[in-house]
């Protein structure tokens, strides 16, 4: 049984195994005899989606056109993919966002300021597009990058700003794979705020791609050592626990409070 590897979920492997696996692998998880949760999507995970959507609209248009399309064009359809998502799936709120209105306007200024600041000089030669490749050990590595110009650059929205090292290291590999040139690293971190707060511009984080690709690969291996242990022996302790993470909880984590994790109880 092959497992998926997608990049986006490398950087909080370390935090917290079990909690990641579960999102990596429920049914897995399920089919070995243990229960999980559902929890609903965090809302900056849904405005994330809308900025990436209004962004990838943008971009596209120029990489197929030269010229960036009206605003109101990507903004809305930033918009109309918040909305669809949150009716979709559902949502849990928070005090920067605490309804879909807020979450509507945060994703039409956050656009506004990487079209300021970012959309201009940017030369894309592919948008949004997922690579696929077979490891070594026959399980799947598959990661869909924002932006591609002669490196990668990724867009990420959020309250605080976190280290993605391992993420981006993922993505390079997977260029790579398919001949392509990774010259730079650059992740654009735009902040979620209070719409009465003023939007800040995007932050240009740089990382090694050399460096990104060495923590990638090493996750890579933990996962699938870990992951052939779970399946030659059903233990969920193959997958160490971490009660002390921030995201220990019913909020963040579908392993809280179910018979995958035990060590969350107090």
């Amino acid at each position: 049984m092959s497992l998926t590897l997608r990049p986006s979920s490398f950087p909080l492997w370390p935090d917290c195994q079990r909690r990641q696996f579960s999102r990596m692998a429920p049914i897995t998880i399920k089919d070995a005899g243990y229960s999980l949760r559902q929890i609903p999507t965090s809302v900056g995970a849904s405005v994330g989606t809308g900025t990436h959507t209004a962004v990838a609209t943008a971009m596209t248009e120029k990489m197929n056109t030269g010229r960036l399309p009206p605003d109101n064009m990507a903004e809305d359809a930033g918009v109309e993919e918040l909305t669809k998502r949150i009716q979709a799936e559902g949502v849990q709120w928070d005090d920067t966002t605490p309804n879909l209105n807020t979450g509507q306007k945060q994703v039409r200024r956050q656009y506004r300021v990487y079209r300021l600041e970012l959309a201009e000089q940017l030369k894309p030669i592919a948008i949004e597009r997922r690579i696929t490749v077979r490891t070594k050990r026959g399980n799947d590595l598959s990661g869909q990058i924002d932006l591609t110009d002669e490196g990668i650059r990724d867009l990420k929205t959020g309250t605080v700003s976190r280290s993605n090292i391992a993420q981006y290291g993922g993505y390079s590999m997977l260029r790579r794979s398919e001949g392509g040139k990774v010259a730079h690293i650059v992740e654009d971190y735009i902040q979620r705020v209070r719409l009465d707060e003023e939007q800040p511009m995007p932050v240009a984080i740089p990382y090694e791609p050399a460096l990104a690709e060495r923590v990638a690969g090493r996750i890579i291996g933990d996962i699938e050592d870990k992951y052939q242990k779970f399946l030659d022996t059903g233990d969920n302790m193959v997958f160490m626990a971490n009660p002390s993470s921030v995201l220990c909880s019913e909020k963040f984590c579908a392993a809280y409070g179910t018979t995958w994790c035990e060590e969350w109880k107090r």
